[in-house]
């Protein structure tokens, strides 16, 4: 089999729901970001592929990876599909990739992955009981906030999660500093894959969402989401958030030197553990790679929440201080089919700079599933 490299990633700034990024479609996004991407590749021209993952397809159009590689610049005759999985989404279609190389169906395939919970829409749903009657919903909360398979909100799990493994209020404040705090002091290294996307209100080139030192103080003051005695708050969940990105994935011979992805495997457990889907992905990858989770170099773990990763790392045996060296979705938000592929293309740059010789990371998603990878530097 090939092995298999990560050639290139590019991502937008990740802006608020219904914030500076709200003009854009989520495949926009994702192309906006694969147009720099590509237009800095030697291989784009190779390029025989596409796979697209987003969380909240609806108002997309029909198979919008379509849209995502013809509005980056890609030939018409460049096949694509799309893939639909909750936050795995991006990870998602990384792995799909992968499998389309190892198969021998592609070489080189670019991989996009976006959100745009701003322009996630309504749904009007026919009663069938009464054909002058209709039922609405908000996709952003039917399609991604709420699990049927619970009937609970994620955040309402997280915050069960928490109660349940002796997780403090404080615990998750501090996590959420620390995110913060990680995030500022890693700031170059978040950059680097930045492309500025000209809005309405002009050129946007940061993120937008991390609190300033002056908000982070008053944290400890914030309002539980759950009444009095609750854990989570506005500052321990991931903003809602859009954004896109896009990776280039190819046999590692097109791409000298650049970071391989040695491993990548999916799970799934019982939907009540949702927040909890890293530890068996994880686990699962270190036996795949005959390891143990502690060995690899950088630790990711996705932040939906606070609660989830500390149980995680409970889970797992590992201190917290272990996971997110470089800050998480808590300061950058959480776009939901996008930050499965952001934690790759942030390892891909640790490992291509000499940061770490290796770095896994490891995704949740709704209905209890779980997905991992491990990138390498080159041999």
């Amino acid at each position: 089999m090939p092995a298999i490299a990560v050639a290139a990633f590019a991502r937008t700034p990740i802006a608020k729901m219904k914030g500076e990024l709200a003009a854009f479609p989520a495949f926009r996004l994702a192309a906006l970001a694969a147009a720099r991407l590509l237009g800095e590749s030697p291989l784009a021209p190779l390029v025989d592929a596409v796979v697209y993952g987003t969380s909240r397809p609806a108002g997309q159009g029909p198979n919008p990876a379509r849209r995502f590689g013809r509005e980056a610049g890609l030939p018409d005759s460049v096949p694509a599909h799309t893939v639909s999985s909750a936050c795995m989404s991006g990870m998602d279609a990384l792995l799909s990739a992968r499998r389309m190389i190892l198969c021998g169906e592609a070489r080189a395939v670019l991989v996009g992955a976006a959100e745009s919970m701003s322009n996630t829409p309504m749904a009007i749903f026919p009663r069938h009981d009464d054909p002058k009657a209709h039922l609405f919903a908000d996709l952003h909360h039917a399609d991604g906030l709420f699990c049927p398979h619970t009937g609970r909100l994620m955040v309402e799990t997280a915050e069960r999660l928490a109660l349940e493994s002796g997780i403090t209020r404080l615990d998750c404040d501090e996590f959420a500093v620390r995110s913060h705090d990680r995030f500022r002091a890693a700031a170059r290294l978040h950059e680097a894959d930045v492309a500025p996307v000209e809005t309405p209100a002009g050129v946007l080139d940061r993120d937008v969402l991390p609190r300033s030192p002056e908000r982070l103080r008053r944290v400890p003051e914030l309002k539980p989401l759950f009444g009095e005695g609750g854990i989570l708050t506005a500052a321990t969940v991931a903003p809602c958030a859009d954004g896109g990105a896009a990776l280039l994935l190819c046999e590692a011979e097109l791409a000298p030197g650049a970071p391989v992805l040695a491993a990548a495997i999916r799970t799934a457990g019982r939907p009540d553990d949702v927040c909890l889907m890293p530890v068996p992905a994880l686990r699962k990858l270190a036996e795949r790679t005959g390891r143990g989770v502690d060995s690899f170099a950088m630790l990711e773990i996705n932040e939906g929440f606070a609660s989830q990763v500390l149980a995680c790392c409970g889970e797992l045996g590992i201190p917290p201080e272990r996971v997110n060296r470089f800050g998480g979705a808590l300061a950058l938000g959480h776009p939901t089919g996008m930050s499965g592929l952001r934690l790759v293309g942030l390892a891909a740059r640790a490992v291509r700079e000499g940061e770490v010789p290796d770095a896994a990371a490891a995704v949740p998603a709704a209905g209890g599933m779980g997905a991992a990878v491990l990138l390498e530097a080159a041999p």
